[in-house]
């Protein structure tokens, strides 16, 4: 994570690279087979996982929020695209959530309440919260939904923060 004025363009060609161009490089390919499965099955699906930060950067993360605001534009463009084939593509936009990649800021567990403390739900994310929303999107039960984000970030992106134990209005 760094502030803009203090770019690494090797770091941000490669956070591009793996969250926007292997994404698009894999679904592409596999397009043939997407459009087999729904011609076998009458759907298929795409989950491309975004962020919360799709729609809201936080400072330090802009590149990486850049990345995954494309992606999201990739999964509508997509939508539009394959829809005719019976292929449905949509994002899951997790929020903070306790993963490897979060660990290895070395942020210490302090800063972890810290976060947990402005999520409404007052708790990170864990991994298998992740789940649930993956396996709707996946699922006939969403058969009419592409081109969507499913936001699973405990309310994290609404109007409201919580800073300490007060709930006031984001600055």
């Amino acid at each position: 994570m760094q502030p803009l004025e203090q770019l690494d363009l090797p770091a941000i060609d490669t956070t591009w690279q793996i969250n926007l161009r292997a994404p698009l490089q894999l679904t592409s390919e596999l397009l043939p087979l997407l459009r087999a499965a729904a011609d076998a099955n009458g759907d298929a699906s795409v989950i491309n996982v975004t962020s919360m930060h799709e729609t809201v950067p936080a400072p330090g993360n802009v590149p990486y929020a850049m990345t995954k605001a494309a992606l999201a534009m990739y999964t509508k463009g997509a939508a539009v695209e394959w829809g005719r084939f019976g292929v449905r593509v949509n994002a899951l936009a997790p929020g903070t959530v306790r993963t490897e990649m979060m660990g290895g800021h070395d942020i210490g567990e302090a800063h972890f309440e810290k976060l947990a403390r402005r999520i409404p739900l007052e708790r990170m994310g864990e991994v298998e919260d992740m789940a649930g929303p993956a396996l709707f999107l996946a699922s006939t039960a969403s058969r009419y939904v592409t081109g969507s984000t499913l936001t699973a970030d405990g309310g994290s992106q609404h109007n409201l923060m919580r800073y300490g134990d007060e709930w006031t209005l984001p600055l």
